[in-house]
């Protein structure tokens, strides 16, 4: 299905435009809304790549690229849907060879995307067919990049869903299109290229979904995608959101969370090495209840806040926990509370660490478990002391249930 580009600008600006983030995440992909997961991957893929008509060009990589926005959880037998976007990377040598023959752009069609879907009711979804490619401009000097469904629109696929508890793991299956080669007034040239990229033996996990308890059956439809964010090739960027319920020993409150992360390599870890996730920053904001709530107890700004604990939890990997907050705790000194100022520095928001995105925390390592797994990095508990001028107030922040999923690493 495809959304229309006004529709899709006119809903994440109203996501985006209704605060300023302390952090903007890593790569600037901004925040992620409360239990939707953002995620952006680049990849390579080998694909036989036959010029109907002409000849076999045998394989070929061919970079592709995927930005989407997906629920980072959901219930059992709760449908859900994902919007996305994609960049097929066409390598100069066929750039060079098309123009030979008179071609300036690039146009087609999306003929079929296989989404796997291991651990839901289907095994897999169409997530693109017969999709239109865009007229892009043909490169002689580099990569050509051709973007479906085009700047402004996004793709919806679905609707996925689970009956079991555990994890849906998503990752491509083979994926076909046509690339027809136009020239300088976009009518078609002699070449019409057919492109097969075949399922890999055990394809790369492009994200994760926990499942878990019943909470709600309405479908969960993730904001519209416009923009195809530029990242390194073979990393996998995410930001993750969602709510701590916390308790402030005699008050409660809700802090909201977007948690951003790198993976370094889109390739499979071996077991017993390193798993990283690599600039990982935070912004937590708390509710307007909540800063009344404190402001009712102080009208000064001499107050500490620290943060002593943002656990991570992992299957399939060890540690099982992890605190990724140095020991000492993160302090932040005369804070000042105020309502209606979310995302204001001098407000009910913070930026974990307090330097992010300049300096974020140092890699975040855990030790890959089974080989022919696949370890799940989730959401864990947090917790922290507000200090005032008479008294302190220790605070913890459940786990959310089921935990938000992070990132996904296939164990070789």
């Amino acid at each position: 299905m495809l959304i229309p580009s006004f529709k899709a600008i006119l809903a994440s600006i109203v996501l985006a435009g209704a605060a300023v983030a302390q952090t903007e995440g890593p790569y600037s992909l901004g925040l992620a809304p409360v239990d939707i997961e953002k995620s952006v991957l680049n990849t390579t893929l080998s694909c036989n790549v036959t010029a109907i008509g002409f000849f076999n060009l045998g394989s070929q990589s061919i970079g592709f690229g995927v930005a989407a926005n997906l629920p980072n959880r959901a219930s059992l037998n709760q449908p859900f849907y994902i919007t996305a976007g994609a960049r097929l990377i066409v390598p100069k040598s066929l750039s060079i060879l098309a123009g030979r023959f008179g071609a300036r752009y690039y146009g087609g069609t999306v003929d079929s995307v296989t989404l796997n879907t291991a651990g839901a009711t289907t095994a897999s979804v169409e997530a693109a067919k017969g999709i239109a490619i865009p007229a892009a401009p043909l490169n002689q000097n580099g990569v050509s990049v051709l973007e479906v469904p085009g700047t402004g629109q996004s793709l919806m696929v679905g609707p996925i869903k689970a009956s079991k508890a555990g994890e849906i793991l998503l990752s491509f299956g083979q994926i076909t299109s046509t690339i027809k080669t136009l020239d300088q007034n976009k009518n078609p040239t002699l070449i019409t290229a057919k492109v097969v990229c075949p399922a890999q033996a055990r394809p790369v996990s492009l994200a994760a979904v926990t499942v878990g308890g019943k909470a709600s059956t309405a479908a969960i439809y993730p904001p519209y995608l416009f923009a195809y964010p530029t990242i390194p090739a073979d990393k996998a960027v995410v930001l993750t959101g969602f709510n701590y319920d916390c308790d402030f020993e005699f008050f409660a409150g809700a802090i909201r969370v977007s948690f951003g992360v790198v993976k370094p390599a889109n390739t499979q870890v071996k077991s017993g090495q390193p798993i990283v996730l690599s600039q990982g920053q935070a912004n937590l904001i708390l509710s307007d209840d909540l800063v009344g709530t404190i402001t009712d107890l102080t009208a000064t700004d001499n107050v500490v806040v620290t943060f002593n604990t943002f656990n991570l939890i992992a299957s399939n990997a060890t540690p099982a926990k992890q605190n990724i907050i140095p020991a000492g705790g993160i302090e932040y000194k005369n804070f000042i509370f105020q309502k209606g100022s979310s995302f204001n520095p001098d407000g009910g928001s913070f930026s974990i660490p307090p330097t992010a995105p300049r300096t974020p925390f140092s890699d975040i390592k855990f030790t890959a478990g089974t080989s022919g797994s696949t370890a799940l990095i989730s959401v864990g508990d947090a917790s922290g002391t507000i200090e005032f001028p008479d008294f302190d107030v220790k605070f913890t922040c459940k786990a959310p249930s089921p935990a938000p999923a992070i990132l996904a690493f296939d164990i070789q």
